[in-house]
């Protein structure tokens, strides 16, 4: 009965470190780029669909080449820059 229990805390345990690692990734996943405006994809071109502050003079449906000089053809792309 006691090797059961044994078994048991480590399975347990085990468990709990998935479980915050999950919850770690759940907050990478929070953390992507924050741009201000809307993203659209169109075959390979991106276009701006909302800009929600006029300060960077962005125009709605205008087309993303690159963000920081990396050129981008997805919205994945644009979600791994690091800004």
């Amino acid at each position: 009965m006691k090797e059961a229990f044994s078994n048991l805390k480590i399975i347990f345990g085990i468990d709990l470190i998935l479980f915050f690692f999950c919850i770690s990734g759940i907050v990478q996943i929070s953390e992507k780029a924050k741009l201000p405006f809307g993203i659209s994809q169109s075959d390979n071109q991106l276009f701006i669909t909302s800009a929600q502050n006029n300060r960077y003079n962005f125009l709605n449906n205008s087309e993303l080449i690159a963000v920081d000089g990396l050129r981008v053809t997805s919205t994945e792309s644009v979600e791994l820059i690091q800004i």
